[in-house]
């Protein structure tokens, strides 16, 4: 029987920020990834790394932590999704990735809820005019829809990058339904991602901010 998974892509071969996956990050003794996987775990019980084969740094520190994870194909993370939701019979697949460590909690669980309550097909918060912040990136689709995209997509890009052939094309209106998710005030000007140690130690400060004041909830923020 099929059930709801969340799937972090991550990596340490980042060209821009080598390692930045096992940066220390949130509470003390945590890392990048690990605080990743344990807001995932707030919202699904069912959370999986997804890493590149051979990389054995990752590897060892995930299982250092008693972190699941999943090997697969080293560029065509496309293909690695697929595999994994094979065989772990996911469905729905939540995508998250290993350079977003603040997203919203409650925007993920609404997500999840959209997929049903609307027999939708693919939930965003990613489609143009985009209004979440840079780092609020997340992607829920159907088992059928990560089937179709493995079929149809088939340029580098694409199969590295995982959905843009979603965005780009008129495949989704035509065979998939969709849900956008869009806060109220446009949020899009603001970076909470981490490509660089600047955007690492900003959004350290922004994490030890919303722990100080409460906001929401220090850990569904």
């Amino acid at each position: 029987m099929s059930r709801p998974y969340i799937f972090i892509q991550a990596r340490t071969g980042s060209t821009r920020f080598p390692g930045k996956v096992l940066q220390p990050f949130g509470p003390p003794g945590e890392s990048l990834i690990g605080h990743i996987f344990q807001r995932c775990r707030l919202a699904c019980d069912d959370v999986v790394v997804l890493i590149p084969t051979g990389d054995n740094r990752l590897a060892d520190h995930l299982n250092d932590r008693h972190i699941p994870y999943f090997e697969g194909h080293p560029t065509d993370v496309l293909q690695r999704y697929y595999d994994a939701a094979m065989t772990y019979n996911a469905d729905p697949i939540l995508r998250i990735t290993g350079d977003c460590p603040l997203f919203e909690v409650p925007v993920l669980e609404h997500m999840m809820a959209s997929m049903k309550n609307r027999l939708v097909a693919f939930a965003t918060t990613l489609y143009p005019p985009r209004r979440s912040y840079d780092g609020n990136d997340i992607e829920v689709m159907t088992w059928a829809t990560l089937a179709l995209l493995n079929s149809y997509a088939v340029t580098p890009y694409d199969r590295e990058h995982v959905t843009p052939y979603l965005y780009r094309s008129a495949f989704d209106r035509r065979v998939v339904t969709t849900y956008t998710y869009a806060p109220i005030i446009d949020q899009s000007a603001i970076k909470l991602s981490v490509d660089t140690p600047e955007d690492l130690a900003r959004c350290q400060k922004q994490w030890e901010e919303w722990q100080a004041n409460m906001t929401g909830g220090p850990s569904r923020v």
